[in-house]
């Protein structure tokens, strides 16, 4: 069960679309509490640490690549509250949305 979710959790339609532990739990036939202990078990991180950590690493794809807003990544990850988005990502990335990108475009212009 471990190994369909980081193979579902790859791309950023798949992050979306993993909701809730509930719902994520339940395509296991899990409960939510079990699947947690488990995945923390198995891995040695959270499962909300990890999802975290997808979600941002497909934002920083789309914003390298896309001319998406910031809200409108947020929501493609899976991430509803923009301001929560943004919070996020700059605990994971050191950096808001906005300058990553900003960061990443003066690179390749070098």
């Amino acid at each position: 069960a471990l190994v369909v979710l980081c193979d579902d959790a790859q791309t950023s339609v798949a992050v979306a679309n993993l909701g809730e532990f509930d719902q994520l739990a339940q395509q296991f036939y899990l409960s939510s509490s079990y699947l947690s202990r488990l995945f923390k078990r198995e891995t040695g991180t959270t499962l909300t640490t990890y999802l975290q950590n997808v979600r941002i690493e497909a934002a920083k794809n789309l914003l390298r690549t896309t001319a998406l807003k910031s809200y409108e990544v947020a929501e493609r990850v899976g991430i509803n509250d923009p301001v929560y988005f943004s919070r996020i990502f700059k605990k994971i990335t050191g950096l808001k949305p906005k300058d990553y990108r900003h960061s990443v475009q003066n690179e390749s212009s070098v």
